[in-house]
């Protein structure tokens, strides 16, 4: 499995509605779950997707996964469904706002 790249807004909008904390927090679950071989986190510029703020996309390396109006709450479910440690989408998609760029 490839490492997962996840992107984390916190510029602009997204830094004024919490981006920095969504960071901390992707920083600390990955560390706390020992994912740094399968996961890095990248403090990103804008991610185009600013009506959903603070948001954050994982990429594969297939795909990019674009979430918004992410929360603390929700960031160990994002990383842990990428990584494969949790397999319901059910559970991800009942609690997350999944945004495409530039909406």
């Amino acid at each position: 499995m490839e490492k997962i790249k996840v992107y984390v807004c916190v510029v602009g909008c997204c830094k004024e509605n919490g981006g920095e904390e969504i960071l901390k927090e992707t920083k600390r679950v990955i560390d706390e779950l020992k994912l740094e071989n399968q996961a890095e986190v990248i403090e990103a510029e804008c991610l185009g997707t600013c009506k959903f703020r603070p948001s954050m996309m994982v990429s594969d390396g297939l795909q990019k996964h674009y979430y918004g109006k992410v929360t603390p709450s929700l960031v160990e479910t994002i990383i842990k469904y990428h990584v494969g440690l949790e397999q319901s989408q059910e559970a991800l998609n009942a609690n997350f706002v999944k945004v495409e760029p530039n909406t």
